[in-house]
């Protein structure tokens, strides 16, 4: 995994974990304050290696003698027995195995270092190494100062505090210390690093060590693009990489801890969605006890979350305040020395706890003095707006006028914080009402439902006309858990007089609601309702109308105007209408379409900042990802989507979802699966959009003639076969052409099913899919080693073998592996050292393994029984030296 501006440290880990492999051992400890990325290293140290022993210093433990040691050598107690008597011994008596006298300290390291030996090749990654007990610390140290040609790796995170004489030095240094750590690294030696940070450390002194500097400002950027999907002013990123001073977890607990609308626009407010933390709490009292103008300074750089030092200070200017207010803020340490006008938190949550401590009545004096001297017509509107107590319409006009720009400049957060606070400042219950519905739908759209429902409220207590009544319940219908189709279809007939194009989309919604159940009934009312709408040319009007016709009438009649609606989308389609585009492309066999349409939906929900839609277009980028072959990418747009919504939890939008491929009546569902390649031997992929329970088995048509000719059961193979052809037939596309010569050729014999296969393989060559274009490859040289053409079958089997390793498709070069060893081809592996080869039986198991298959499942592609795999993974385990599953992947990589 990649670790943003630790390159060098992680090129070094990895070259220790090389000169491991090798019969050499080496130790090191990452030294940085906390934050700094240590144990991200000591996790990527970990999916590197064959065998890892963990442990981390425990505070509660630091002053129990050999605690830390007993930690360390635990797992390794099995290889005791190859030790001599006086070492067992020592390590029987230190760590309680025995009752005896402490051994004297050069017996028990060399004990230690036997026992490593013993139990090598591993690494062990000891984190937080500062609250080691000093016994165990001086005899882990004089294990790893004698590591040798013992294959043992020893990798220690120690914190050092920011501004210590070590840390200052390592800081000026940093990129020397890695560089020429590395390079001891390469020709072999272990030396201690340049500077002579190590001599200064405290803790493990006179190991060779690796410090982290600060993240550069690209790095810190690069970083934040990572954590922040949506958009962000340029001028608060520089604010939050300022005060975060290069330490990764600052920098990532600021950004996930700023509103969205300050992140986006630079738009603060005096209070936070965010329970107060035990640190702000106490930066908070700290701020209390300054001079009254020495809090408001604080509170004018809180509120103006920009940083613009000119704003800043002719905002004091208006308050009658100087920056020599500053000096008490800076002599405790809470801001950084002030240097022409730019005042830089010293701890990003000082800004939270300046918002907490001031008075209601300070903030509006702030938010005053910032709309007096702000240029921008948006950020004007804002301060004024937070100046203003009880109704202010002046306030609440500017606000609505600005919300547009603020939305383009700062996307859906930004807009719905502008209305929301318009609402609250308007007087006129009509207006307000208005605005309150204004605000709880741009909320929506920006995935905070929490304050939907209070707006709602408020817009229902005011008089609202026909199509606002009607916008209200469209509301409440889309905040149903799950969505409700019914109530999405009664809304939609509530707008069809009012406003013909959002009772479309509606009715589009409620389709993607309906495609989520098992009620087929429910599908075609939805179809029935939306017939009787008025047709619409837009693009959403043209999706409606076709998904209308496939339900009603049939897929084929369904194409024309589908690819219709694809021609029709433009630049500014909102996204869940590029969601339903890109679920239509997969369903009219378009991989071109798909891909650029998972793009753009990428790109426009970034330009939306809501994290919950960035979720979203992320994991259909994911799949299209992983069906051409980019499963590394696609792994990374997964892990980003999880990410996004464990902070962002389930939403009501989020749950819509799209499953297009069983378009109509049980007519299949128009692809094979592609989704997840590396998961199913000869079965797997992505979803293409299975309609649960509205076809008659819910399974892919590609797929089902594979499995049913594979079983023998030509009837069932050319069954799926023909209702694959109703759909491929009116689709057309190379895909789509592809799909069914493979079929065709399964289920065909002779020079027909030979012709078809190499139709296949010429049909998928011209998509973007080489996962399947590597199957049909794939299928084509089972089909001539079953004839006895080895040598054709072999060229075939090569090339889909190369593909998938290639891609990281696991399972089917596995598969392509076993059929390439069934023509008599012999793969030749890599030296493993001293470790067992695998024989061929073991190396497909520990493959599928990787892949996440359990052992029932691999026992059902391989024809064995649970428990033979279960004997067979356990000697697996016993060749390469491992303990569990988790470090399988690694260990084959040297295979």
């Amino acid at each position: 995994m990649k670790i943003i501006g630790r390159r060098r440290e992680q090129e070094f880990l990895a070259g220790m974990t090389a000169r491991i492999r090798e019969g050499r051992g080496q130790a090191v400890v990452l030294r940085g304050e906390a934050g700094s990325g240590k144990s991200a290293l000591l996790a990527s140290v970990e999916t590197s290696a064959a065998r890892v022993v963990r442990a981390t210093g425990v505070p509660a433990e630091s002053g129990i003698p050999w605690s830390g040691l007993h930690r360390v050598c635990a797992p390794l107690l099995g290889h005791l027995g190859a030790l001599s008597p006086v070492h067992r011994s020592a390590l029987d008596a230190a760590l309680g195995l025995t009752a005896g006298p402490v051994p004297p300290a050069l017996v028990l390291g060399l004990a230690t270092l036997a026992l490593f030996e013993a139990a090598g090749p591993l690494i062990c990654v000891i984190d937080d190494a500062h609250r080691l007990d000093g016994s165990s610390a001086t005899i882990l140290s004089f294990a790893a100062r004698r590591l040798g040609n013992v294959p043992v790796g020893l990798v220690f995170a120690a914190h050092e505090a920011a501004g210590s004489a070590a840390g200052s030095a390592a800081a000026e240094t940093a990129a020397e210390t890695a560089a020429e750590t590395a390079a001891a690294a390469a020709d072999g030696a272990v030396r201690e690093t340049a500077g002579g940070a190590a001599d200064d450390a405290a803790v493990l002194p006179g190991l060779p060590s690796l410090w982290l500097s600060p993240l550069s400002a690209r790095d810190a950027r690069e970083l934040l693009d990572v954590a922040v999907p949506g958009p962000a002013a340029s001028s608060v990123r520089d604010r939050l990489v300022a005060e975060a001073r290069g330490n990764p977890r600052a920098l990532l607990t600021s950004a996930t801890g700023v509103p969205a609308a300050e992140l986006a626009f630079g738009f603060g407010t005096r209070h936070s969605t965010i329970p107060e933390s035990r640190r702000e709490a106490g930066l908070r009292t700290r701020m209390a006890a300054l001079p009254p103008a020495t809090r408001t300074l604080l509170l004018a750089a809180a509120l103006e979350p920009t940083a613009d030092p000119a704003v800043l200070l002719r905002a004091l200017h208006e308050l009658g305040i100087d920056l020599t207010a500053a000096t008490p803020a800076e002599a405790d340490d809470l801001i950084e020395p002030v240097i022409a006008g730019r005042v830089v938190f010293h701890d990003p949550a000082g800004r939270v706890a300046a918002w907490r401590c001031a008075a209601a009545r300070e903030a509006r004096a702030v938010h005053a003095a910032l709309a007096a001297v702000s240029e921008d017509a948006d950020r004007r509107a804002w301060h004024r707006g937070h100046a203003a107590a009880g109704t202010d319409e002046d306030a609440a006009s500017a606000l609505a006028s600005a919300a547009d720009q603020a939305g383009a400049r700062g996307g859906l957060a930004a807009a719905a914080a502008f209305v929301e606070r318009a609402a609250e400042l308007t007087a006129d219950p009509a207006v307000r009402a208005g605005r309150a519905l204004a605000a709880a739908s741009a909320w929506l759209a920006a995935g905070k439902t929490s304050v939907v429902p209070d707006l709602l409220a408020a817009a229902g207590l005011g008089p609202l006309d026909p199509r606002r009544r009607a916008e209200a319940g469209r509301l409440r219908a889309l905040m149903t858990s799950p969505l409700d189709p019914e109530a999405l279809l009664r809304s939609a007939r509530s707008l069809v007089e009012l406003d013909p194009v959002a009772a479309r989309a509606t009715c589009v919604t409620a389709f993607g609601a309906a495609l989520r159940g098992t009620d087929h009934g429910l599908l075609r009312r939805c179809a029935e309702v939306a017939r009787s709408l008025p047709g619409g040319t837009e693009a959403g009007g043209l999706f409606l109308t076709g998904l209308v016709t496939g339900v009603l009438d049939g897929y084929a009649p369904s194409v024309p105007v589908l690819r219709a609606a694809l021609q029709a989308m433009t630049a500014d389609d909102d996204l869940e209408l590029l969601e339903i585009a890109a679920s239509v492309a997969v369903a009219l066999w378009d991989d071109e379409a798909w891909f650029a349409l998972t793009d753009r939906a990428v790109q426009r929900a970034r330009r939306l900042g809501a994290p919950h839609l960035m979720a979203r277009a992320l994991t259909h980028r994911a799949e299209a990802l992983t069906a051409a072959g980019r499963i590394a990418e696609a792994n990374d747009a997964t892990e980003r989507a999880a990410a996004l919504r464990r902070r962002t939890g389930p939403t009501p939008l989020a749950r819509a979802g799209w499953d297009l491929g069983e378009l109509v009546k049980g007519d299949g569902r128009g692809g094979w699966d592609l989704g997840e390649p590396v998961k199913g031997d000869g079965r797997g992929g992505w979803d293409l959009g299975e309609l649960k329970g509205h076809g008659r088995d819910g399974s892919d048509l590609g797929e089902l003639v594979e499995s049913s000719a594979r079983a023998g059961d030509q009837r069932a193979a050319r069954e799926a076969r023909d209702r694959l052809a109703a759909l491929t037939e009116a689709a057309g596309t190379p895909w789509a052409r592809g799909a069914q010569a493979v079929a065709d050729a399964l289920t065909s014999a002779g020079a027909e099913a030979e012709e078809r296969f190499r139709e296949g393989v010429e049909h998928y060559g011209r998509t973007r899919l080489p996962v399947q274009h590597a199957r049909a490859r794939l299928l084509y040289g089972e089909w001539l080693r079953r004839g006895g053409r080895r040598g054709a079958a072999r060229v075939e089997l090569r090339a889909a073998k190369e593909a998938f390793e290639e891609m990281g498709a696991a399972e089917l070069a596995v598969r392509a592996v076993r059929e390439l060893l069934a023509t008599g081809e012999t793969i030749r592996r890599r030296q493993v050292g001293e470790w067992e080869r695998l024989t061929s039986q073991e190396t497909q198991i520990a493959t599928l393994a990787v892949a996440g298959r359990t052992n029932a499942e691999i026992g059902a592609s391989m024809f064995l029984s649970r428990r033979t795999v279960e004997w067979h993974l356990r000697k697996v385990f016993h060749k390469l030296g491992i303990a569990s599953r988790r470090q399988l992947a690694t260990a084959l990589t040297v295979m």
